[in-house]
């Protein structure tokens, strides 16, 4: 059903790829091991993952909201349920 749809790019491009030397070192060196940065991905709301499925469809609020700022929509949200947040700032 999706395919009628055309993907907008919402990332910048293919995933940062960052070193863990650390662990790495903690390791052994045995093996070199990366994180992909999802997280730097985007440029919108801290995005990463979860960006990639609202370039399809998501129901991410904070990423919907986000996406639909950067490509000129309007949106509204209604959250029925919200997770206990506690935010060490």
């Amino acid at each position: 059903m999706l395919e009628k749809f055309a993907r907008y790019p919402l990332t910048f491009g293919p995933s940062y790829i960052q070193p863990l030397e650390r662990l790495s070192a903690y390791l052994g060196n045995a093996v070199r091991l990366y994180a992909k940065r999802e997280d730097c991905n985007s440029g919108l709301a801290f995005g990463g993952n979860k960006l990639r499925s609202v370039s399809w469809s998501s129901n991410h609020t904070r990423m919907v909201a986000a996406t639909a700022a950067k490509i000129g929509m309007k949106c509204r949200l209604v959250q029925e349920d919200w997770v206990p947040l506690e935010d060490a700032v």
